[in-house]
C-alpha cells in the first residue's frame, strides 16, 4: 500500500494553492507545504473513500484536497473555530467556501468534550496533530469506534504528540489491522481498523442504545478471556486451578464454601472459581452468557482430577438463569459492570429470593470509579509535571467495550442495599491489599488508590471480625500449624556463567485450617545462598523471597517454583548451599513490618564450577524435609 500511494504522490501535479486563502498567517510556508498536501491527495486516491469526518478543519485545505481526491464523498469537518492548537477564528468560513460544489458540511463541535462522533461510521476519519498529545489520544479513540480507516496528521510535530500516539497504539493494538507511517513534511500515520473490532463497537453502541448488555455477547471471545481478562496470566499458570490471583482468592476466602453446600457462581468467566468450590465439595451452579466462557470453566472442571462436589454450567444472561431453591454462597466477580443499572437491580432481586438465611453473596468489582475520578488523575498529574505521558483514559480495550456500570462504594451499597438487609461495602486492592478497607478507615490518599471494591449482602447480620478472620492471615497457633517444606530435584555438577535453573519447590500444609499469604502475617518463603567457609571470600551470603499466592488449604500443596540471582566472581570453583526457610511476618497492624518469624527450613548443597563471567546463579534443591513438630514461646523448632 505504501508504494501505490507514493506512486500516486510522485505521479500527481496537485498543488492545494489553488485554494489557499489569500490572508492566511502562514502563506511563506506555502511552498514547503505543496508536498505535504499532495501526501493526502495520494492517500484519499489509493484509499477512495465515500464518506469522511475531519477532526480540525481550520481553513479547510485537508478537507478541498480529500474532495479533489474524491469528489463524490460526503465530507464532515469539526472545528472549535479557536485560535488554540494551530487553529483560525473565522477558518471553517473558507473551508465552506472552497468547498461549496462538494458534499460538504462543517460542525462546530469541541471533541474533547465528545464520547461520539456525530453521525455513524465513516470510511475515513482524519485527526489533525496539531494538539497535545493528550488531546490526539482523545480523538484518535473517537475514530477508532467509528473509522474503517484513521489517518492522523502530525505523528511527528512534538515529541508528546509522538509519545500519545504511540502509547495509543500500543493500549489499542488489538483493535487494529495494521498501521503505516509515512514520515513527509510532519508525519501521517495511517490505521487500518480491524474488522472485527469494528463490528465489537458496533454490538457495544447497540447496548448503550437499548440498555441491554445481551448485545454486548459478541465482545466476548476466546481472545478476550485468554488474554486481557483479569488474571488471564495466572490462569495460563495454573491451568484455572489455582486462586493465584488477589481478587479471586479474596472473593473465594470470603465464600468458604463448604462440602454439601449449595453454591451460584453467576458470570463464572473461566471457572477459576466454579473449580475451587466444587474442589471443597460444594454443589455449584455455573452460569454465563458467553459460550467461550462456559467452554472454558467446563474444561477446567472435567480435565482435572474430579472434584468432590457437582458442577452444573448454564449458558445464558445471569438474569434468566434457572434458579431453584436456596443457595448457601453466591458468586459474583466483576460481573456488575457489565450490566445496565436495571439488570443488575432485577438480578439482585432474584438473588435476595433465592438467598438462604445465613448464606452470603459475595461481590468484587472493579475499578473502582475513586481511582479513575480521583486517584489515577492525581498520579497523571503528576507525571504531566514531569513530563511523562499517561493516558487520560487508563482502561484496557476491552474494558472500555464491556464496562456499562462502573461503580463507586457508595454506589454499590446503595444498590445492594435496595434488596438485602445486611450489606458490607469497602474500597480494596490498596497495594494488593484486600482487608485494609475493612480493618481500618483509610486515608483521603488510599481512598484514591483503592481499585477495586468488595462487597458482602445477607439477610443476618455481618461482623467485620469474621470477614477479616477470613481475609487476612491470622497470628499462628503453634498446637494447629504443621507443614512441609521439599526442595526437589537434584543439582548439576556443573553451572555456566549466566545459566538459569529453577528451584522447583513443595509446600504442604497438614494442619486443620487454611493458610494464605496475606496481612497481617503473610507466610513468604525465603532463599538462603550460603558458600561453604573456603569460599566464603568469594561468595557473600545473600537471601531473596517470595509469597505463595493463594491459599494453602489443609491437606493441600502449592507447587511452584523461583529463580534465585545471586554474582559469582570470574574463573572460581566454589560449593554452595542453598537453604529456603518458611517465615511468617509479626506485623502489628496490616501494611506494617515487623520481625519475622522462623517456621522451617530445608537446604542443599551443590558445586559451582567453570564460571567464566559474572552473572547470577540458581541450584536445584535436593530431596530434604523439614516437618514443624513443635514451638516454644516465639521459638519454632523441626525436624
Amino acid at each position: 500500500m505504501i508504494e501505490r500511494i507514493l506512486s500516486v504522490f510522485r505521479e500527481s501535479d496537485f498543488d492545494f494553492r489553488g485554494f489557499a486563502h489569500p490572508d492566511d498567517p502562514l502563506a511563506e510556508r506555502f511552498a514547503e507545504w505543496v508536498d505535504y498536501y499532495r501526501l493526502k491527495y495520494a492517500i484519499a486516491r489509493v484509499l477512495e473513500p465515500a464518506s469522511i469526518l475531519e477532526i480540525g478543519v481550520h481553513y479547510g485545505y485537508s478537507a478541498a484536497t480529500f474532495l479533489a481526491a474524491c469528489p463524490t464523498a460526503h465530507y464532515v469537518g469539526l472545528d472549535n473555530e479557536s485560535e488554540s492548537y494551530g487553529g483560525v477564528a473565522g477558518g471553517p468560513a473558507w473551508a465552506r467556501r472552497i468547498t461549496r460544489p462538494d458534499r460538504a458540511e462543517f460542525l462546530r463541535v469541541d471533541t474533547q468534550t465528545l464520547e461520539a462522533l456525530p453521525g455513524g461510521e465513516y470510511d475515513l476519519v482524519h485527526v489533525d496533530g496539531q494538539q497535545d498529545g493528550l488531546g490526539t489520544a482523545h480523538d484518535l479513540y473517537l475514530a477508532l469506534q467509528q473509522a474503517k480507516w484513521i489517518l492522523l496528521d502530525g505523528f511527528l510535530w512534538t515529541e508528546l504528540n509522538a509519545v500519545a500516539a504511540s502509547r495509543f497504539l500500543c493500549d489499542h493494538r488489538k483493535a487494529m489491522a495494521h498501521a503505516l507511517l509515512i514520515p513527509g513534511y510532519a508525519g501521517e500515520l495511517l490505521i487500518r481498523v480491524d474488522d472485527g473490532y469494528r463490528r465489537l463497537a458496533r454490538a457495544v453502541r447497540a447496548a448503550e442504545a437499548e440498555r441491554d448488555s445481551a448485545a454486548l455477547r459478541p465482545t466476548y471471545t476466546p481472545e478476550y478471556f485468554l488474554c486481557d481478562c483479569g488474571g488471564y496470566a495466572e490462569y495460563h499458570s495454573a491451568g484455572g486451578r489455582g486462586l493465584l490471583e488477589g481478587r479471586l482468592a479474596a472473593v473465594f476466602a470470603l465464600a468458604s464454601p463448604r462440602a454439601g453446600e449449595r453454591v451460584l457462581d453467576l458470570g463464572c468467566g473461566r471457572g477459576e472459581l466454579t473449580y475451587q468450590a466444587a474442589r471443597k465439595g460444594a454443589e455449584v451452579l455455573a452460569v454465563d452468557y458467553s459460550p467461550h466462557a462456559i467452554e472454558l470453566a467446563r474444561a477446567c472442571v472435567e480435565e482435572a482430577p474430579r472434584p468432590a462436589g457437582r458442577v452444573e454450567f448454564y449458558c445464558g444472561d445471569v438474569g434468566s438463569a434457572p434458579l431453584s431453591g436456596k443457595y448457601d454462597c453466591m458468586l459474583a466477580a466483576d460481573l456488575v459492570e457489565h450490566l445496565h443499572p436495571h439488570e443488575l437491580s432485577g438480578l439482585l432481586s432474584r438473588l435476595a429470593e433465592h438467598l438462604a438465611p445465613g448464606g452470603r453473596l459475595i461481590v468484587h468489582t472493579a475499578p473502582n470509579l475513586w481511582f479513575y475520578h480521583w486517584g489515577y488523575r492525581r498520579l497523571r498529574e503528576a507525571m504531566r509535571r514531569e513530563g511523562r505521558y499517561l493516558p487520560r483514559n487508563p482502561r484496557s480495550l476491552y474494558e472500555k467495550l464491556m464496562h456499562i456500570n462502573e461503580q463507586t462504594p457508595g454506589t454499590l451499597r446503595r444498590a445492594l442495599g435496595a434488596h438485602f438487609a445486611h450489606v458490607r461495602v469497602w474500597p480494596c486492592d490498596i497495594g494488593g491489599d484486600y482487608a485494609a478497607g475493612l480493618a481500618r478507615k483509610l486515608s483521603r490518599s488510599e481512598y484514591g488508590e483503592a481499585r477495586g471494591i468488595l462487597a458482602v449482602a445477607a439477610h443476618a447480620p455481618i461482623r467485620d471480625e469474621e470477614l477479616l478472620a477470613l481475609l487476612c492471615q491470622a497470628r499462628l497457633e503453634p498446637d494447629r500449624v504443621r507443614l512441609v517444606l521439599e526442595l526437589r530435584g537434584d543439582p548439576p555438577a556443573r553451572v555456566r556463567c549466566r545459566q538459569r535453573l529453577h528451584v522447583p519447590v513443595r509446600l504442604e500444609n497438614h494442619g486443620d485450617r487454611p493458610l494464605v499469604s496475606a496481612p497481617p502475617h503473610p507466610f513468604h518463603l525465603s532463599y538462603h545462598w550460603r558458600p561453604q567457609p573456603a569460599s566464603s571470600k568469594s561468595l557473600r551470603a545473600s537471601s531473596l523471597s517470595f509469597r505463595p499466592k493463594g491459599e494453602i488449604s489443609p491437606k493441600g500443596e502449592i507447587p511452584g517454583s523461583e529463580e534465585g540471582r545471586r554474582k559469582i566472581p570470574p574463573s572460581v570453583e566454589m560449593t554452595v548451599t542453598v537453604e529456603m526457610t518458611v517465615t511468617v511476618e509479626m506485623t502489628g497492624a496490616v501494611g506494617m513490618t515487623g520481625a519475622v518469624e522462623m517456621i522451617g527450613t530445608a537446604g542443599m548443597t551443590g558445586r559451582v564450577v567453570e564460571v567464566t563471567g559474572r552473572g547470577w546463579r540458581c541450584l536445584r534443591g535436593s530431596g530434604r524435609r523439614c516437618r514443624i513438630h513443635s514451638c516454644q514461646g516465639n521459638r519454632w523448632s523441626s525436624r
